[in-house]
């Protein structure tokens, strides 16, 4: 019997990368629908979409990751994630796959751990002889992006409510 203790990872592709994010802060995946732009909004942040009469922040990856996406995907998805106190959606061109692998299978990244104090990236698993790069949710926007971004939403949400006033 083995000591070893898997972790779930849920696999997505932005253009030609493979990435994963923990099982565990993945509330939902939905499929790509209308995002409704928001002006003046950071590059990185797509607009708002309606989930169950709730506005949902759609954060696009490969904005923040300076990466292209596939333009001809046929299966984009929004990964709704639990992300410090806030619910977001991840845009990404094509959820793949959830699977397990040990902490020791984690290839860690030492020469980005030195240049950065806290990394969005965990480390890579070798899957099918392709990289798959592990995301830290939580790390993925700093705290100092992630208080902008709900100033900027409570502000827009607080204009739109004026307009309608």
């Amino acid at each position: 019997m083995s000591n070893r203790k898997d972790e779930q990872f849920l696999a997505f592709r932005l253009g030609e990368y493979l990435y994963a994010l923990p099982i565990s802060v993945v509330l939902e995946i939905i499929p790509s629908q209308e995002i409704t732009p928001l002006p003046l909004a950071p590059n990185y942040l797509l607009g708002i979409v309606n989930l169950r009469g709730i506005a949902l922040p759609i954060l696009d990856l490969a904005a923040i990751f300076s990466k292209k996406t596939s333009t001809t995907s046929k299966t984009p998805a929004i990964i709704v994630c639990e992300v410090n106190p806030f619910s977001l959606g991840f845009y990404v061109d094509q959820v793949l796959e959830v699977f397990a692998c040990s902490q020791q299978e984690i290839q860690k990244l030492p020469q980005l751990e030195q240049k950065t104090q806290k990394s969005h990236i965990q480390g890579t698993v070798l899957r099918d002889e392709k990289f798959v790069v592990i995301l830290n949710a939580d790390q993925i926007l700093d705290m100092e992006e992630l208080r902008k971004l709900s100033h900027f939403l409570s502000n827009s949400a607080e204009k739109n409510a004026d307009l309608h006033s």
